[in-house]
């Protein structure tokens, strides 16, 4: 099942208080926003970020990519990146993000 971004706006509109399900998708919106290619679903934003990175969207693989980064030509990559980086507070550092989203279509599939 594909998390569409509208899908997931709309969700989180309905869900007044604030949790931390709540807090993350948040946060994977705001990279979302910040991501210079349009994508329609959640595994479609893992998928770019993958190939960005070249590896696996764990915690450490993300920062070592800041590392390297150009931030002449991929400052919203960067941005987008370090946002990502903020879900690892709720997350364990290994888990890459496709298994954070499969995670997240868990928590949501009630909402």
């Amino acid at each position: 099942m594909k998390l569409f971004i509208s899908d997931i706006e709309s969700k989180i509109k309905n869900q007044i208080p604030s949790n931390p399900t709540k807090q993350t998708l948040d946060i994977i919106l705001a990279a979302i926003n910040d991501w210079p290619n349009p994508v329609l679903s959640l595994d479609d934003f893992e998928m770019e970020v993958a190939q960005f990175i070249k590896g696996k969207t764990t915690k450490g693989n993300l920062e070592k990519r800041l590392k390297n980064i150009d931030y002449n030509k991929d400052s919203w990559k960067a941005e987008s990146l370090t946002q990502l980086i903020d879900i690892y507070s709720t997350y364990n550092g290994d888990m890459s993000l496709k298994e954070i989203i499969e995670d997240l279509k868990i928590k949501i599939k009630d909402w």
